[in-house]
């Protein structure tokens, strides 16, 4: 991988807005689609992307593909899987989401502010406003999480605040100075039961009452656009006002735009990325007949819904 490990010695450009996301293979087709849709709304400021990687990451050719100029501004990252691997793993999230808490092991001392991105992102406006928001005496800034709902396991009052890690402006003077990426790896080694999101709660401990809460336009997560109805997660039409703002949209579960069934009302914009990417011809892994005719009976003939599941159900049983 010497063509990954080679970048770390870039200058960095001190006029720059810094970004930094971690990605593995599987989500380097997402990665695509955010810095694609990074690079069109960047206007403002000049805009230097940190891509923190495992050893084994094979999807840099097929990025560089997909960038074209604007693969000039990533400066790839290589980290050691080692010490995250042993932290607790759900099997829907991946070890590198651990990744961001060793933010200090590859930015140099010269990037005192940064914007971490996860991947399943897609940028709708400018973030050189996010960027020059005051931390004041915050170390983070984030916007608050409205899923979740585990605030007693974590150990958090049912009143306190919890973030979304999936967007956060960092003050690195102040984390690498009050060690916060190493106190959330102890917590997460000494504390697999208190974790519902790997190192979300980790860094949501860690940072409780140090935090600014960042408007949701920042960080328009799947929940706010979601409702249960008969027992399924369907999407509000039209949807609410402040997704029609939003400068960034959080593609977080249920919301997956790559998923053939899924009907997120951003998904017509993050294919539109996708169809520049080498990734253009994958195909939806839920792209099955019978979902097919679920999905064209719920847009077409949604009282005959209950039918064919009725008759799937009963084609089902044995005998």
């Amino acid at each position: 991988m010497s063509d990954l490990t080679h970048d770390a010695n870039r200058v960095v450009d001190p006029a720059a807005m810094q970004i930094i996301v971690g990605c593995d293979d599987g989500y380097a087709c997402h990665l695509s689609v955010m810095l694609l849709s990074l690079f069109a709304h960047s206007k403002t400021l000049p805009v230097q992307v940190h891509v923190m990687v495992p050893s084994a990451f094979a999807s840099r050719a097929k990025l560089d593909q997909a960038l074209g100029e604007d693969a000039g501004k990533l400066t790839y990252h290589v980290l050691e899987d080692g010490s995250v691997t042993v932290l607790k793993q759900r099997e829907d999230i991946t070890a590198v989401t651990y990744y961001r808490l060793l933010l200090t092991d590859v930015l140099p001392p010269s990037v005192q502010r940064v914007i971490y991105l996860d991947c399943d992102i897609l940028l709708r406006g400018d973030l050189a406003d996010l960027w020059g928001f005051h931390l004041d005496n915050a170390i983070v800034a984030a916007a608050i999480d409205p899923g979740f709902m585990h605030k007693h396991v974590l150990g958090l009052p049912d009143d306190a605040p919890y973030f979304n890690a999936g967007v956060l402006l960092i003050d690195l003077m102040r984390w690498r100075s009050e060690a916060i990426g190493q106190h959330a790896l102890a917590f997460a080694a000494a504390h697999p039961d208190r974790l519902t999101f790997n190192d979300q709660c980790a860094l949501n401990w860690v940072l409780r009452d140090r935090w600014a809460v960042l408007n949701p336009v920042w960080n328009l997560q799947t929940q706010v656009l979601t409702q249960v109805v008969n027992g399924e997660v369907r999407y509000i039409k039209p949807i609410p006002p402040i997704a029609a703002s939003a400068r960034v949209v959080h593609f977080n579960a249920p919301g997956r735009p790559w998923m053939y069934m899924d009907e997120h009302p951003f998904k017509p914009d993050y294919l539109a990325y996708k169809a520049r990417t080498p990734w253009r011809r994958d195909r939806p892994v839920d792209r099955r007949p019978g979902n097919m005719i679920i999905k064209t009976l719920r847009r077409h003939a949604p009282v005959l819904l209950p039918i064919y599941r009725s008759i799937r159900k009963s084609m089902a049983k044995p005998g």
